[in-house]
């Protein structure tokens, strides 16, 4: 048996290396093969493509050409018969004149090889603005809106943090230039830097804890203010909802705290009923329709809580109180009866219901307790809760 390295072995190894050269050459060539007819596939379909497109092209020119010859006779035809009108009654009526000859229209611009430039014929949907941020808002709202604006304009990720530099400013816009690079190149580690830096720490906005309606502010409005503070707070709707409802105006309040809202929408609507209680309340006892009111009253639950109120409440004053009223106004000499001064018909007073109550201290509602709200300082038939209720029960089965 020969040695390892002899002229038998060498030849041997020379004879496999020469096979699996073979083969690799043989496996290229099918591979070079397989490219060429995949290609000329491409070019083929390229080459219909183009074919189909002329076509498109040659139809569109021809039925521009039939269009203008018709549009032509039609309209000379039309004038014809115009000229004929005219024309005195004759024995013989000449024929019309034939056709001039229309020149053919100019070649329509040919379309695009690309398909993809098809879309810049269509109009396109003006792009979104981005609110730029300053490092001082509500940095979860910011947020929202930024993630809005990726998913609309269906832009990458990467790319929508490196526009950033042109929706930040200030102190966000110092933050993002000297932020790590490795930090902008995903997105959820980028929002966990963005949320670390300028969304709050504390559980709680302290504007939150000492929010208050506003004077001439409408529900509407004093949500939306609680909604905005809340944004970047951590406590959950239940404990917000008691923030806000705690910050109502006192007549608002007595109305909505008995009704045990849980959720901000809730409260909302029951504040906006509240609210327009108060304001048919203020009508009926003034006697006229407050001009600056703010919210909207439905007339059916206006009609609702006036049919109501008219209802439960004495038409006829006390007699002692009116006698104790018209003696009051007599004793005056008559040039001192001014017009504001003379005894005038009073609306229902808001504490027991009666008429011409001056004094709370001789009201006999100031002392007793509604037996419905379980409150102090008015009866219960003068109970806002009670008269809103009813008149919403009322509205429902109307």
């Amino acid at each position: 048996m020969p040695a390892s390295g002899t002229p038998s072995n060498s030849i041997v190894n020379n004879r496999q290396t020469k096979e699996r050269l073979e083969e690799a050459v043989a496996e290229l060539n099918s591979n070079v093969q397989s490219k060429e007819r995949e290609l000329q596939a491409k070019n083929q379909e390229l080459q219909d493509r183009n074919n189909y497109i002329q076509q498109l092209e040659e139809q569109l020119r021809q039925a521009t050409i039939n269009r203008r010859e018709e549009d032509a006779t039609a309209h000379q035809e039309e004038v014809a018969v115009v000229t004929i009108e005219q024309q005195p009654a004759q024995h013989h009526i000449p024929p019309p004149p034939p056709p001039q000859h229309v020149l053919p229209p100019p070649p329509p611009q040919p379309l695009p090889a690309n398909p993809h430039q098809y879309e810049e014929c269509f109009p396109r949907i003006p792009a979104p603005q981005l609110p730029k941020f300053d490092g001082r808002g509500s940095a979860t709202e910011w947020w929202m809106s930024f993630m809005a604006f990726i998913r609309f304009t269906n832009i990458p990720a990467v790319r929508a943090i490196q526009m950033l530099h042109f929706y930040f400013s200030g102190i966000s816009l110092q933050w993002f230039n000297f932020l790590d690079p490795v930090k902008k190149t995903s997105l959820d580690v980028f929002r966990q830097a963005f949320f670390k830096r300028f969304k709050s720490s504390s559980p709680f906005n302290k504007d939150l804890l000492r929010i208050q309606q506003q004077p001439g502010e409408g529900v509407e409005e004093y949500i939306y203010r609680v909604r905005k503070l809340a944004t970047d707070s951590t406590l959950d709707e239940a404990a917000v909802t008691e923030l806000a409802k705690d910050g109502l105006q006192q007549r608002l309040r007595e109305l909505v705290v008995p009704q045990r809202p849980t959720t901000l929408e809730q409260l909302r609507e029951q504040a906006i009923l509240a609210e327009d209680a108060v304001d048919i309340k203020r009508t009926v006892t003034n006697g006229s329709p407050e001009p600056q009111a703010k919210s909207v009253v439905d007339p059916s639950l206006v009609a609702a809580i006036q049919t109501a109120m008219l209802t439960m409440m004495p038409t006829n004053p006390p007699k002692e109180q009116q006698q104790e009223v018209n003696a009051a106004y007599n004793s005056r000499p008559y040039y001192q009866r001014s017009n504001n001064q003379r005894p005038r018909h009073k609306g229902p007073c808001l504490r027991c219901g009666g008429k011409s109550c001056f004094d709370k201290s001789s009201c006999p509602g100031f002392t007793s307790e509604c037996s419905f709200c379980y409150k102090r300082g008015h009866s219960t038939q003068a109970c806002h809760t009670r008269l809103l209720e009813n008149a919403t029960k009322f509205q429902n089965k109307s």
